[in-house]
């Protein structure tokens, strides 16, 4: 059995320097097992293989105890410069947006610049914490962007503002929805109104034209002619999520009591 390990080195430290976490798993490298105190008995594990990963100290993170780092077998690997991450999403949206116009296709090296942009500053300022060690990213994040940009159809998106508006809320729901404070979300806004200012010379009134900002393609029950377009109707919105909800509750036996309401 493979067991794997994530965020090794993110347990805090206690008043000493303690982590008991990581003195768990040592104890298993050590003696293959841990005692039980009250059968005084040792319950062991074999055929066990741990694989462990941990990201830079900083943030959250912390230096590993020796005891435990000499047990491991270490391999590290350096981060894919700008220029060739730019280069692997530039191939991927210019055969997307090959049939928009070419108005569309001339913004989208700044939307991949700017989505780079957000996730080197999300690195720097977003650090993970034990209150927040969901805040992890990493190039998956960039990827799910515009994962929801090349959703967009040439026939119903093909002008620079609608690009820029759903690019927008890619931004919101990829690095946004993980983010739990109004501080966190502050940054995140102002750092979306800096690439729209400065990368795109567009204002954000130009962009948050609604109330909110969302795009979907679940606003029709013909899964055929479904298309990624932004919502502008929020109760129509509404509405069509409590259908989709009775259906579900009419047709299982276990229902689903949910209360759909805006945040």
């Amino acid at each position: 059995m493979v067991l794997f390990v994530d965020d090794l080195n993110m347990p805090i430290k206690e008043y000493y320097g303690a982590q008991p976490p990581i003195e768990l798993l040592r104890q298993w490298h050590d003696h293959r097992g841990w005692y039980n105190r009250k059968e005084l008995k040792k319950f062991e594990i074999t055929d066990l293989i741990m694989v462990s990963a941990m990201g830079p100290p900083g943030g959250g993170r912390t230096f590993i105890t020796e005891r435990l780092k000499r047990h491991y077998s270490t391999l590290a690997y350096t981060e894919l410069q700008d220029e060739s991450i730019s280069q692997i999403f530039r191939t991927i949206t210019d055969y997307f947006f090959a049939p928009f116009d070419e108005g569309v296709r001339e913004i989208i090296p700044q939307a991949i610049a700017s989505t780079l942009s957000i996730f080197k500053q999300a690195l720097q300022d977003l650090l993970p914490t034990p209150a927040k060690c969901h805040y992890l990213f990493n190039l998956r994040d960039i990827w799910r962007v515009f994962l929801g940009v090349c959703s967009l159809n040439s026939r119903r998106a093909n002008d620079i503002e609608t690009v820029v508006r759903c690019w927008c809320h890619e931004i919101h729901r990829v690095f946004g929805d993980r983010l739990t404070d109004k501080g966190d979300l502050t940054w995140m806004k102002d750092q979306i109104h800096t690439q729209l200012n400065n990368v795109f010379d567009m204002d954000s009134e130009q962009v948050y034209v609604h109330d909110r900002l969302i795009f979907a393609s679940f606003m029709t029950q013909e899964v055929e002619n479904r298309m990624y377009e932004e919502v502008t109707d929020l109760q129509a919105m509404k509405d069509t999520i409590e259908e989709y909800l009775d259906n579900y509750n009419q047709s299982n036996s276990i229902t689903m009591p949910l209360v759909m309401f805006f945040d």
